[in-house]
Order: structure tokens, then sequence, then C-alpha cells
């Protein structure tokens, strides 16, 4: 829009701001005033006149109006201008076109400001809303790293459900103060969940999976298979069979883990025994992934259940 404060007037401000410190345009301005100047004091014989007049037969008293033409400055042309978008010959307004196109001419001025050193503007909060939207997901990447040059002078706020959006941060290098969880319930209470230290369990960036269980409260094999796999880095074991047994360890030495939930489970797989839920799944998932069993666990809390453990496992190992 053609707010002062809008992205557009921000750029174009800045690209033609050398236009209006020329000479061209200082004398053109002063030739615009005047003219002005004269056309308000021809109005003065003409329209305020006769509106005077007409004031003054209903309240019977003394009162002078008159038209005044401020004093035109760089941004008055600014906002005499407009956005237009041409494809295949048709030139249209921007904002006749639909919210796709509109988004992502938005966008990109965003981008383009995030661009350019040294922006001459205040200050500002930025509160975008899915900029995900219509943007493939390679888009998506790359509009968040725009984001984070953005954020560096800018307060940026991001609603979005795109996991392309949520792992191009981390914390540490990016600076990002918080990500949070908004949950509006069927009574119409909103619970706001900060979960910036609970995404990177895996990596200091969060995985899409990780970011599907803690944001999306959807548990996946995904997540279980890499918390599986740093539970290994943790415990520096090299075979299945050796991380088994020391969530097996774990269970038998922490007594409220295994009355909340069975995580003790005998398995066999080829010769092999296993003893744990978490084993259990990693094995079926890894082997037998079509299998009813893999199902009932996925569809039910035995998913949910191991990630929870697994999860304090890493954490307090």
């Amino acid at each position: 829009k053609n707010t002062l404060s809008s992205s557009y007037m921000t750029v174009l401000n800045h690209y033609a701001s050398s236009f209006f410190t020329s000479n061209e345009f200082t004398k053109l301005n002063k030739s615009v005033n005047e003219s002005l100047s004269q056309l308000q004091a021809e109005l003065l014989d003409t329209m305020s006149t006769k509106l005077s007049k007409l004031v003054n037969e209903q309240f019977e008293e003394d009162i002078e109006t008159y038209v005044n033409f401020k004093e035109f400055k760089p941004t008055h042309y600014l906002q005499n201008s407009e956005l237009r978008i041409k494809e295949n010959n048709i030139d249209t307004n921007l904002f006749d076109n639909g919210n796709g196109m509109q988004r992502a001419v938005t966008i990109s001025l965003i981008k383009e400001m995030a661009s350019i050193n040294n922006l001459n503007m205040a200050p500002s909060v930025f509160l975008i809303d899915e900029p995900e939207v219509f943007l493939h997901p390679m888009g998506q990447k790359s509009l968040a790293r725009e984001l984070v040059k953005l954020s560096i002078d800018q307060q940026v706020f991001i609603a979005t459900h795109s996991p392309y959006i949520i792992d191009s941060y981390t914390k540490d290098e990016d600076d990002i103060n918080s990500m949070t969880v908004l949950h509006k319930l069927t009574t119409g209470e909103t619970i706001i969940k900060d979960i910036s230290d609970e995404m990177t369990n895996i990596t200091n960036r969060p995985t899409t999976a990780e970011i599907s269980y803690f944001a999306y409260n959807i548990p996946t094999l995904e997540f279980h298979d890499q918390l599986f796999s740093k539970a290994q880095d943790n415990t520096k074991t090299h075979t299945i069979q050796a991380v088994d047994q020391k969530f097996l360890e774990y269970i038998r030495n922490n007594s409220n883990v295994e009355s909340l939930h069975s995580f003790y489970t005998e398995t066999k797989h080829d010769t092999t025994k296993y003893y744990t839920l978490p084993t259990k799944i990693r094995n079926l998932a890894h082997h037998d992934y079509n299998s009813d069993c893999l199902k009932d666990i996925v569809d039910g809390e035995l998913l949910r259940n191991s990630i929870e453990f697994l999860l304090i496992f890493n954490k307090n190992f």
C-alpha cells in the first residue's frame, strides 16, 4: 500500500532518494509549490468566497473558509504512484490481481528490504501471517533466510505452519528469541507455549520430524528413529543390542519410568533378543515396515510413549 511505513514505500523511497535531492527535482518542486500558491489565491475569489457566504448564512457569524494546499514533499509524489503488473501485454494495478500475485509481490518487497544495506527507515515491527502460502519449499527456505537478515535491524514475528520456514532457523546462529506454539481450544481459550528449548534434540537446527512433534503434536517414526540414533551417539554404542541394554538398565534404575509406561517388551530379530519398546519399534520400522504390529503402535499411544522415553533418556544420560 502507499502508506509511508509500507514495504513498497520504503523500497521506492530508497531508490528514488537520489532523484529527490537533485537540482532538477528542487526546481520542479519549487515551481509546483509556487503554482499551488497561485491557485490557492485564485480560489479565494471563487470557491472560498461562496463557501464562506453559505456557512455564514447558517451560523450568522463572520466565518471564513478557504482552500489550503500543503507544501508538496517527496513523499507526496511517492504516494501518488502505484504498483502495476504487466502480463501477456495486459496492464493492471497490483490490487486488481489475485491474492497469490499480491502476496508474491509483497514477499519480494520484504526480501528486497532485507538485501538493502543501511536502509533508511525507522525501527519497525513486521507481523507476517503464513509467508509460505503459494511458495515452493525452496522458495520458503529462501524467504526464511531473507527474514533473518531483516530481523537484524527490525523486529519480525512470523505465524507459520511450514516446517520449511521453521527448520531454516538455528537459535544460536540466528539469534531467534522464541519459537511459540498457540493452541486455540474449543472453549475459546488460547494456550501459549514456548518450545524454543525443546527444538534442538537432534542437532542445533530443528528437524522436520521434531517440528511435527513439538509444534503440531504429531509423533512420527522418523522422529523416533532420529532419537534412537541420538541415543546410540550419546551412549557410544555400535550395535542395536548394546543400546537396547542401555535402555534396559535405565528402565531398571528408574522405577517411575516403567510404572508409567510398559517399556519392557521382549522381541526377537533373527537370533538376537531385545528387551525394550524403543528397540522393538526401531526394528519393526527398519525390517517390517508394513506389519500390523507397527501400524497398531503408530496408531496408538506406544509410539508417543517411546518418543517421550527417548527424550528423557537422551536428556539424562
